[in-house]
């Protein structure tokens, strides 16, 4: 049983190993395609969202619609430049690495909108 146990653990480690190095050697130009379509996707959940407060009356919603609206605006206008940082900078392309270095770039911008 513990020889059964110590293969599947070795076999689990080889191939996250793997599948590790198999993303890191990803071809760029797939690479920057994956980008942009989470760019676009995130720029679509941003309109969506400030379009669902539309009619909301609260303050707080209010704040929330105007921040999301110029997140979209920030994705769209600097779309380009945010795909090169990412790879420059490396980004793991998974939807929740992407939707994080998104995030952190349009509040390190300063556009956020006042609380």
């Amino acid at each position: 049983m513990r020889r059964t146990a110590m293969f599947l653990l070795a076999a689990v480690i080889f191939l996250a190993a793997f599948l590790v190095v198999g993303a890191s050697a990803e071809d760029p130009a797939d690479l920057e395609a994956r980008y942009n379509a989470q760019i676009t996707k995130k720029i679509a959940c941003c309109k969506c969202t400030a379009q669902l407060f539309n009619t909301c009356c609260n303050p707080r919603m209010q704040q929330l619609k105007q921040m999301r609206a110029e997140q979209a605006a920030f994705y769209e206008a600097n779309r380009q430049s945010l795909v090169n940082a990412m790879m420059t900078d490396k980004v793991n392309p998974r939807p929740d690495a992407v939707d994080y270095y998104l995030i952190t770039r349009f509040q390190k911008s300063g556009l956020r909108a006042s609380r």
